[in-house]
């Protein structure tokens, strides 16, 4: 009898670190739709896949934010702050459906405001860890250095669309790139913390924190990658980008759930 409860305790204990059996079917079952209808029509299906995943990913990311704040009892603006990219990915995919192409300064609006949707999450996510812990001066510091690259990203836009040389010189991309390293480094930091510390509440599912950690990781080489390197590829469109977004935002929204079914089990006052 002991040996049976120690190996249950031991399998229930491996389960945590898995997704539900109906996600696993869930995503079986997409993968095999997806397979299948690119070997009927290769076109069609890459088009139709593309942009549902990427929209399915932005409003399951948008929802899944916003429940993470409610069942956590945290200020509402956490929650906005951290479906913010998603709201601008999901406006972006709307002017991309509509017939006219983005203009030049369409361009360079909607890159900035993409680079301050991303610090604004990012500082979310700080907020969030903080709330959960004590206040420590380095939480001050990476709000400090994520403020700062959000203000030198609007001058750099401003210099770039007015056209100043000086923008292209060392003088002023040496420093620049130094600091958009450091506040991706604390962005990505930021979100890993948030994942595991939600994840890995009691309650909570480590195999969301894995996921959501991974994602952040590959995005976190992917810019370093760029801002030190200066690789320059010719971008191929592939189901991997919306594929990621909607596992990422899948992790979102069950740590949201979770969070939100604990909160009403535990009384209407931890739920507001």
């Amino acid at each position: 009898m002991v040996v049976n409860r120690e190996i249950g305790e031991i399998f229930k204990r491996a389960a945590a670190w898995l997704p539900p059996p109906s996600y696993l079917i869930a995503g079986t079952m997409l993968a095999g739709l997806v397979a299948g209808s690119m070997a009927v029509d290769p076109g069609l299906a890459f088009i139709s896949w593309y942009w549902a995943f990427a929209i399915a990913g932005c409003l399951l990311g948008i929802f899944g934010a916003l429940r993470i704040a409610l069942g956590l009892g945290a200020p509402r603006w956490i929650g906005a702050a951290l479906a913010l990219p998603c709201h601008l990915w999901l406006v972006n995919v709307v002017k991309l459906i509509g017939d006219q192409p983005l203009s030049s300064m369409e361009r360079i609006v909607f890159g900035l405001a993409a680079q301050l949707a991303f610090l604004a999450a990012a500082a979310g996510a700080l907020r969030l860890v903080e709330w959960l812990s004590k206040p420590r001066f380095i939480f001050r510091v990476g709000y400090w250095f994520l403020a700062v690259f959000a203000v030198l990203a609007c001058v750099d836009t401003a210099v770039s669309a007015a056209g100043w040389t000086f923008a292209r010189t060392p003088y002023w991309l040496m420093p620049f790139q130094a600091v958009r390293a450091a506040a991706t480094l604390v962005a990505c930091g930021a979100f890993i913390g948030a994942a595991l510390v939600l994840s890995l509440r009691r309650g909570g599912e480590p195999w969301t924190g894995v996921v959501l950690s991974l994602i952040v990781a590959h995005m976190l080489y992917d810019a370093m990658r760029l801002t030190f390197v200066l690789e320059v590829h010719e971008r191929v469109v592939s189901l991997w980008g919306p594929a990621t977004m909607l596992v990422a935002a899948i992790a979102v929204w069950r740590i949201g759930t979770v969070l939100h079914a604990g909160a009403v089990a535990s009384g209407p006052s931890l739920a507001s």
